[in-house]
């Protein structure tokens, strides 16, 4: 008798004890659930109110305002690729599309035109290779020279002062290719009639890009012949513009 009360008292504290844990558990489980739920609210509501004050972006502007460098309008005139065009010659000629990309830095129009940036990567590194080339082969009576070659110099020093932006950039200056260059200026307005002299770096990009720009149309031989003849040579070679800008 005593036993079968002390088994039916337990039975009922484990059902008792149960229901507890359950209703403990669950009323855990509903506090975390609202507390959730309002920092969800919360959040939404603080996201909401940056969202309402954020400023309109994405303003549409006018084609023709975006379309025009230093008061000519793209593709520019008769004049645009004179300067190229006259210093190319015939030998070097190249198509006038190409001659107008080889004059559009990509800050014109938003690059919506086809412009010089992988023209001047690849003319630069040639360029670099052949005044590399051009400095070695330099007589010397270095007894060390290799097949010609003298590499007692410190190569990378020359060709970085004979293809470097001050000295290409006073060349681009030089053949009056800069004032025709399809550029946008980040200080002038939009649509404004004001302008800007070209920067160094845009100029020199230009140079950069021609030179690329007649090794992948004309060749590699063509592309050293005419580093080697109208951009190491005369009045207004690299080398001699060097003399210049360095002295």
């Amino acid at each position: 008798m005593l036993r079968s009360s002390l088994r039916s008292s337990t039975r009922t504290l484990t059902q008792r004890c149960s229901v507890s844990c359950a209703i403990s558990v669950q009323s855990r489980s509903l506090v975390y659930v609202n507390t959730s739920s309002s920092a969800s609210s919360s959040s939404a509501a603080v996201s909401s109110t940056k969202t309402d004050k954020r400023p309109a972006r994405g303003i549409k502007k006018s084609l023709d305002a975006i379309l025009v460098a230093n008061g000519v309008r793209y593709p520019g005139n008769a004049e645009t690729l004179a300067a190229v065009e006259s210093f190319l010659g015939t030998e070097y000629a190249l198509p006038p599309e190409l001659v107008l990309q080889v004059l559009t830095h990509k800050s014109f129009a938003h690059g919506l035109k086809p412009y010089n940036e992988n023209l001047a990567i690849i003319g630069r590194h040639f360029l670099r290779l052949v005044t590399v080339r051009y400095a070695s082969q330099q007589e010397s009576s270095n007894p060390g020279a290799i097949n010609g070659h003298n590499l007692d110099v410190a190569l990378a020093r020359i060709s970085s002062l004979m293809s470097g932006t001050p000295v290409t950039s006073e060349l681009c200056t030089r053949l009056g290719i800069d004032k025709h260059i399809f550029w946008k200026d980040p200080s002038i307005p939009e649509g404004s009639s004001r302008s800007a002299p070209v920067s160094a770096t845009v100029r020199a990009k230009s140079i950069d890009a021609l030179v690329g720009a007649i090794l992948l149309k004309l060749g590699q031989f063509k592309a050293q012949t005419f580093v080697e003849t109208k951009l190491l040579t005369g009045p207004n070679s690299l080398i001699a513009i060097a003399k210049s800008v360095y002295e």
